[in-house]
Parts: C-alpha cells; structure tokens; sequence
C-alpha cells in the first residue's frame, strides 16, 4: 500500500472538515477580487443573450473567458440549468464565472458547494430566488467567508453552515457514519458533501444539493453521473450509500432543523 493509498483509508472526515476551516483563514486576495467578480458575475448570469454575442458596456472580458465556455449559444444561467430551470445542472458549463484570489478560479472547477445551496435555496422557495440571493451573490457571500485557500479547495463545509445560517436557517452538520440514522433526512432536503473515490482522496471532493420527491426519493443535484446532471435515489440512505456507485465516501450531512 502506497502512503497516498495509507492517507486515503485513514483520513476521516472530521479531518477534513478541520482541514477546510484551516484553509479558510486564507481568503485575503479573495476579499479583494470579490466586487470586481462580483460585477462580471452578475452581468454574465442575468444576460439574456448568448455569450459569444456578449457587449456590456460596464465589463470587459477577457478572450479566454468566452474562448474557454463550452456552449456559447446559450445564454450562461440557461446552459448550466436543467431542464425544468430550476436547478444548476451542469456546473461544468461555468466556466467564465470567477471567485477567489489571483485571476480567480471558474466555478466550474471549485464551486460545486456554492452550487449545492443555490439548489438548496430554490428548491425551499419553489424555483423562485429571493433578492440578494442568486448565484452571484452567493459566490460574493463565499469570497468574504466560506472558501478555502483562496478558492483553491473550493468553499469549506462550515462556510455553506455559516450562509445558510444568515440566511435565516437552522442547518445542522453531520457527519454520516455506518449506524447514521437517516430516517430525520426523509422528506426532506439536505447538502451532502464525499469523497468522489473512497480509496483515493486525492480523487477529490464534490458537494450536492438532495431534494425530495413525492414518491419518497431523492434527486441529487449537479452529480455529474448522468447527461441531464442529476440522479435520482431510491431514498436519504441510498444516496450516502451508493453515490458513485458505492465508491464514494461520505464527509458531511448538512440538514435543516
């Protein structure tokens, strides 16, 4: 067994966890870049049109950032929804939205977090965001106080705590064990955040809204298992279960009280 391979089996999620509450201390170039993001994010998300055809007067781009975007036929919200426009699918497809330090990181390579709870929020308000929450100002909300290393390790699970809190919600962390009771997660809607391949930690993290359907299942948001972004699970426990497949390995439960 490899030390990579040792480090793997042994790291616990609580490990982790503190891990990311480390890092987060790091988010000074971050604060800096927060506004001028938040300028470019916000007219990139509410354009209407496409964004090979994208002129705002108020904000210049850079050639990479529509050279990098995958489809540019559509505008950059729509190509990221699903199909019903409810949800953020397809976060592969955010490439020109920006947070953390430096020249920022897309939130197609670390954003999966703040992601997770713009779906949280718009499943609790029926698809209907609130102002001053869609998802530009929830990735300035993350820049002040949530990401990681200055976005490098994407956003920390204490930091969705924190904004769900100031959100004016009672969200409870957990952390999913073999004996985990899950029956408190039925019904209900919840972030769950893994390991994408339980032997190999340096396979990542990614994190997920879950929202229930009438049936008793579970659909989980921006997945990244199926071509329509989402996968539905029989039930809470399967999803901590079988995400991946079974390979994944769970760090967090974020609930609401």
């Amino acid at each position: 067994m490899s030390l990579l391979d040792l480090i793997s089996k042994h790291a616990s999620p609580g490990l982790v966890i503190r891990s990311y509450s480390f890092f987060g201390l790091f988010r000074l170039f971050s604060r800096i870049n927060s506004n001028r993001h938040y300028r470019e994010n916000l007219v990139l998300w509410n354009s209407s049109g496409p964004v090979s055809e994208h002129n705002d007067p108020g904000i210049t781009l850079k050639a990479d950032r529509v050279e990098d975007f995958g489809d540019t036929r559509n505008s950059v919200k729509m190509s990221a929804m699903g199909i019903d426009g409810k949800y953020i699918e397809h976060q592969d497809r955010l490439t020109m939205l920006r947070y953390g330090g430096g020249r920022g990181y897309p939130i197609s390579y670390g954003g999966c977090e703040m992601i997770a709870v713009y779906n949280l929020l718009s499943y609790l308000n029926d698809g209907r965001i609130p102002a001053g929450f869609d998802f530009p100002d929830i990735i300035r909300a993350f820049e002040g106080n949530g990401i990681a290393l200055e976005g490098a390790f994407g956003a920390s699970p204490k930091g969705m705590v924190r904004y769900l809190k100031r959100s004016g919600l009672s969200p409870v962390m957990s952390r999913p064990g073999k004996l985990m009771d899950t029956s408190a997660l039925e019904g209900k809607p919840f972030i769950f955040t893994a390991f994408n391949d339980r032997r190999h930690i340096w396979s990542q993290v990614h994190t997920m809204a879950a929202t229930p359907e009438p049936d008793g299942s579970v659909i989980l948001h921006n997945s990244y298992e199926t071509p329509a972004g989402f996968s539905r699970y029989r039930d809470p426990a399967d999803v901590i279960i079988n995400y991946r497949r079974g390979m994944a390995r769970a760090i967090c439960v974020i609930s609401l009280a």
